[in-house]
């Protein structure tokens, strides 16, 4: 794996510098008037470049400033290249999501490597191979249909989006009588004001907590819904997740359900955030370290702190 690793961000690196070469202009000292170029005046220097001075000297770079340009210039066009590739053709090529990851890692960031790797890991998810299956039959019915058209179902099920609303038994009873989905479930958890003793009646009618969650914007590269309880601060239900022994996120390279435990903790204890949320963060983080769940922040700090701000999750704890 890791030859084949090498050998992508090898091929994509060679490509990189065969565009850097055609496009990166040669410096060249700027002309006392303003010109205008036309399709002739192109012409005729193609023509005449054999009796060009092939010895003139290109404007070197004599400056920190000059050079600080030139590097940020090459960086930005690393990371539109990495932008403008469609990476998917790679696992085409029989390379793996890791491979895939670290390249586009190396040429872009670290945000974007995380947020294909999610979208590429979600696309098993019920919820995605749903969505997927409904487009397949809406171009079957309208070929015509435009590229950029997409239909996706609706998170959370209309019965749910008053829930909030209504008193404890009325919500007790709504969850009785609607069917709920895990991409559901975790829209309620994020939800203020749902009373958890809801929440985990709702996770009681689940057949599977550890199917992964699909790719909805109150998820990100939150991969199981026992990663949204533990960042949410919600321990009595990750206590009901973990007595239906959920699985917990273990990824290479997105956050762990312990990293999101923890990245949580610290803002609530950063922000003086009110006692009761202080204790129940601290009881996630207990829960999870007696089944040994693994953090990598030695290593993934940064990581995992930009895509939580990335997220808008730490600004607004949504």
């Amino acid at each position: 794996m890791k030859e084949k690793r090498t050998q992508l961000i090898t091929m994509v690196t060679i490509i990189v510098a065969i565009v850097f070469y055609f496009l990166w202009p040669t410096p060249q000292k700027m002309p006392a008037q303003p010109s205008v170029i036309d399709i002739d005046t192109v012409a005729n220097t193609v023509n005449a470049s054999e009796e060009m001075d092939t010895h003139a000297t290109n404007l070197s770079i004599t400056s920190y400033q000059q050079c600080k340009q030139l590097i940020e210039k090459n960086h930005a066009k690393s990371n539109n290249f990495g932008r403008s590739q469609d990476w998917s053709k790679y696992l085409n090529d029989g390379y793996s999501i890791d491979d895939i990851t670290s390249a586009i890692d190396h040429f872009s960031n670290s945000n974007f490597a995380a947020s294909w790797r999610a979208k590429q890991l979600k696309q098993h998810s019920k919820f995605d191979l749903k969505n997927a299956s409904l487009m397949e039959k809406l171009i079957n019915a309208l070929p015509d249909l435009p590229e950029y058209f997409k239909i996706t179902t609706r998170v959370p099920t209309p019965a749910l989006e008053n829930i909030a609303n209504l008193t404890d038994k009325a919500a007790l009873q709504l969850i009785a009588t609607t069917e709920l989905s895990i991409d559901d479930v975790a829209w309620l958890i994020t939800q203020e004001g749902i009373p958890q003793k809801v929440l985990i009646r709702s996770i009681k009618k689940l057949d599977d907590v550890s199917q992964l969650l699909g790719s909805g914007s109150n998820r990100r590269e939150k991969l199981l819904l026992i990663d949204v309880a533990a960042f949410h601060g919600q321990d009595k239900v990750v206590a009901e997740l973990l007595q239906q022994n959920s699985d917990i996120s273990n990824d290479a390279y997105l956050g762990s359900t312990m990293e999101y435990a923890l990245a949580k903790l610290n803002y609530v204890l950063g922000k003086g955030i009110e006692h009761d949320a202080v204790i129940s963060q601290m009881n996630i983080v207990e829960q999870l370290q007696g089944l040994n769940a693994p953090a990598f922040f030695d290593t993934q700090t940064d990581k995992v702190d930009s895509r939580l701000m990335l997220d808008g999750q730490i600004q607004t704890g949504v």
